[in-house]
């Protein structure tokens, strides 16, 4: 519906031109992208945090209980395949449920009813609240018959007809391919890279000043797995870190400019008592048993993850990853959880609202027909009382008031491509649960270059940068080292509220 309204409103524009209805373009755009998300995003600060009616607690309690029992049905050794299939497809269920739940819970509530009818935000508001005279936002909309480019800056508004989403998909996923598949040799994706930028950035990027300093990207379906930064403005390039978008700004992403305003404007409750609460390498030696009646729902889980292509190999270098960057923080300020104590009960014992930045260094696991089996995973070693997976519907329950969140693992930043709202991966869950910002990974990186791209990221933050130009800056350093190719530094992309700087002391 919205892409049909918008397109109208576009062959409106075509026969009477006018900057009203190109604004009312951009505000149709917004509220299709971003409705989603603010419905979320506001309902885990005010549904969330213990305002459950005593009603909707008990339902809550008892899909949550459908769900463990479902789990530990899938415990029992004697299990035919066909009992097995039975007892996923209702996991299955029992976790749509729970999403169903949720919607019905924002509808039902009096506080929230006003988000069915939001007030998206006005191009004069993305100017004023927003931009100033160094930073430009470039939003995307991608339809079936006809896509858009926005771009606004401090003082000017442009909209740019692009081709239809599967002649963008169909032309950037080779790019993506060559992005993403670990390297041999030098970066052979400069002539791609060239290509998808005079297709994507180009149109805007020839009316911007010379004293434009910032990106801020809101992408759209499959562009949301796109590593803007690594787009290539001149040929021929003549070295690594000429021609890269990386090279002339700062970059960053948001899921819609509303959203964004909403993770801006979000206050600090009350200085952070604690800087730094790190988890990394993780135990994963424990292996899953074989004995009758000995399967635990981590067991059960590691197989579930196992049988999509996941491995739970040791990730020794992010131990090495955490130590060095927990240097940049006080000693009375950080507390760092190693190898089998890094488990996810001393997650959820950790008062997490202390902390201004919290730092994941594990394996993260992508369900992209499940999205709220995702997880990151953490210890899984006996005897814990969790089963060492903190999956969407755990992190949904976080109280988190983080200026960053960083998660150094494989590819934490994809999720689900929902039409409209974006990627529903777990960057977007750390918002819900109270985040500012998120630093998150697009495809899987091995945990020694990750070790050295973390420890420039907390170096530069350390010596008052902000976020964005902290994650531009670390990976200009890499560009200047033997991770030059873009597989290495491109994959992290930071989400949220960009420029803010950190407390250190």
């Amino acid at each position: 519906v919205y892409e049909s309204y918008i397109g109208l409103l576009y062959r409106m524009n075509l026969e009477n031109h006018s900057k009203k209805l190109e604004k009312d373009i951009f505000r149709m755009v917004e509220r299709a992208k971003a409705i989603g998300f603010l419905e979320s995003l506001r309902d885990s600060q005010s549904i969330l945090r213990n305002r459950l009616s005593p009603d909707r607690e008990e339902e809550e309690r008892m899909i949550s209980l459908k769900i463990s029992t479902l789990m530990n049905g899938l415990l029992c050794e004697d299990l035919n395949e066909n009992d097995r299939e039975k007892l996923l497809e209702q996991l299955v269920h029992a976790e749509d449920e729970y999403v169903v739940f949720l919607s019905k819970v924002r509808r039902e509530t009096p506080e929230l009813r006003y988000i069915l009818s939001p007030e998206h935000i006005r191009v004069e508001e993305v100017q004023q609240k927003l931009l100033d005279e160094k930073t430009a936002l470039i939003e995307y909309f991608l339809g079936d018959e006809q896509s858009f480019m926005i771009l606004i800056t401090k003082e000017n508004f442009s909209l740019f007809l692009l081709p239809s989403i599967e002649e963008i998909r169909e032309s950037i996923k080779p790019y993506l391919k060559i992005l993403s598949d670990p390297p041999a040799g030098r970066f052979k994706g400069k002539l791609a890279a060239h290509r998808v930028y005079k297709e994507l950035v180009y149109p805007a990027e020839r009316l911007l000043s010379e004293e434009i300093e910032n990106l801020i990207i809101i992408p759209d379906g499959i562009l949301y797995y796109l590593p803007f930064e690594t787009l290539i403005r001149l040929m021929p390039v003549e070295s690594d870190e000429a021609g890269f978008l990386v090279s002339r700004y700062r970059v960053s992403y948001a899921p819609s400019c509303s959203s964004l305003l909403l993770l801006s404007e979000k206050t600090v409750e009350k200085e952070h008592p604690k800087s730094f609460l790190a988890f990394g390498n993780p135990a994963y030696t424990s292996k899953r048993s074989n004995k009758v009646g000995s399967k635990t729902s981590a067991d059960i889980l590691r197989e579930l993850y196992e049988s999509e292509g996941f491995d739970f190999l040791p990730l020794p270098y992010s131990e090495k990853e955490v130590k060095k960057i927990s240097r940049f923080f006080p000693n009375t300020k950080k507390s760092i959880y190693l190898k089998e104590k890094a488990q996810e009960e001393s997650l959820k014992r950790t008062s997490l609202k202390d902390y201004q930045v919290i730092h994941f260094a594990c394996h993260g696991f992508l369900d992209e027909k499940a999205p709220f089996r995702s997880a990151l995973v953490l210890s899984l070693t006996k005897g814990q009382d969790e089963d060492g997976f903190l999956q969407v519907r755990e992190i949904y329950n976080l109280r988190l008031a983080a200026d960053l969140i960083v998660l150094s693992a494989c590819q934490t930043g994809r999720g689900t491509l929902e039409k409209g709202e974006g990627v529903l991966g777990l960057p977007r869950v750390f918002f819900f649960a109270g985040a500012k910002s998120v630093v998150s990974t697009l495809w899987r990186i091995g945990d020694k270059p990750t070790a050295q791209f973390m420890q420039y990221f907390y170096k530069m933050l350390s010596q008052g940068m902000g976020k964005a130009q902290s994650l531009r800056l670390a990976k200009m350093k890499m560009l200047e080292s033997k991770y030059s190719h873009p597989y290495y530094w491109a994959a992290f992309v930071l989400n949220g509220e960009p420029n803010s700087c950190l407390k250190f002391d």
